[in-house]
């Protein structure tokens, strides 16, 4: 009997990637990209041409170091830019005939905005806009595939993205059904919002620590006003958490942790990192304590060098 394979797939729906728009969503599409790099069949589909040469892909929040990967993906991420009429019928196309066999893992990345009142992927941008890609289209296009539910991912960044849940697959997703997903605070470099999604990071942050190593972050506390500022409360923050990337001696646990103890600490860095990160629930659906079969690439010491630490950039204070 082969081995059993990986499949990934991923779209990015908006087409407004400038800086001041929709730049955290195409970070959060790199960044996926990487993360599951390393399976064995993969295919990306955007209607934007994403050449981040004019700009990093820089992940994190700006009142603390953040983490910013490399231009080198490898090849088999590289994104197929299609035309936006084209793109919902070519990503649902590629779902149907990935080549899955019963023991296989198929992970779907959904990156882009959600209709507010179905959760349907919104296909296209403010000058152009397509039919959105729903819930039910994946489940037809998966339904001739004999892989089980607990071997099936989809991963959402959009908001109200929790409406995606299905007896399908295994969900995660960035915000429940009444609720935006929050991007990255903005930082004071000219980045704009483009640090990408609390919810990626989270991800990230998730596979770091399960190689004994940390991930930056910043620790909030909130001090009542003294009369000095006059209007609400202020906040303050402590001295952030450094990152700690690259110990030589840091390896993945044998044994990975379940889905519901990688949901417990996103959500526990979520609330430890404060501000508008809160107001979105991480949902994963169903729970499960068994090991995750969430299939992350491992961070090896060829893929470590990737992941740089860059400094803080916070906005600049309000007077």
């Amino acid at each position: 009997m082969a081995a059993p394979k990986v499949h990934v797939l991923g779209i990015l729906g908006t087409t407004d990637v400038a800086a001041n728009q929709d730049r955290w969503m195409a970070v959060d599409f790199a960044i996926m990209r990487d993360l599951f790099s390393e399976a064995d069949t993969s295919a990306w589909f955007s209607a934007a041409i994403l050449d981040n040469r004019d700009w990093p892909i820089i992940i994190g929040d700006p009142h603390s170091e953040r983490l910013q990967l490399t231009r080198t993906v490898p090849s088999a991420s590289q994104v197929n830019v299609v035309p936006l009429t084209a793109l919902k019928t070519r990503f649902l196309h590629a779902v149907s005939h990935t080549a899955a066999q019963q023991e296989d893992t198929i992970v779907l990345v959904l990156c882009g905005h959600g209709d507010e009142d179905t959760g349907d992927l919104i296909i296209g941008g403010e000058v152009e806009y397509r039919d959105p890609l729903a819930k039910e289209d994946i489940e037809l296009a998966l339904s001739t595939l004999d892989t089980p539910q607990k071997r099936i991912f989809v991963i959402s960044k959009a908001c109200y993205s929790s409406l995606w849940r299905s007896d399908k697959w295994t969900l995660f997703a960035a915000s429940d059904s009444h609720q935006t997903s929050a991007a990255m605070s903005t930082s004071g470099s000219g980045e704009g919002r483009g640090s990408g999604s609390g919810f990626t990071y989270a991800l990230l942050a998730q596979r770091v620590g399960e190689h004994g190593l940390t991930a930056p972050h910043p620790v909030p506390k909130v001090d009542l006003p003294d009369g000095t500022y006059g209007k609400g409360p202020v906040i303050v923050r402590d001295t952030p958490v450094a990152a700690r990337m690259h110990e030589p001696t840091a390896r993945a646990k044998d044994t990975r942790p379940s889905t519901q103890e990688a949901h417990e600490f996103m959500e526990s860095l979520k609330s430890t990192m404060g501000r508008t990160y809160k107001d979105a629930d991480f949902i994963l659906h169903p729970s499960s304590s068994l090991p995750s079969e969430l299939p992350i690439r491992p961070f090896t010491s060829a893929f470590l060098p990737r992941l740089q630490v860059v400094d803080s950039s916070p906005p600049p204070r309000r007077e």
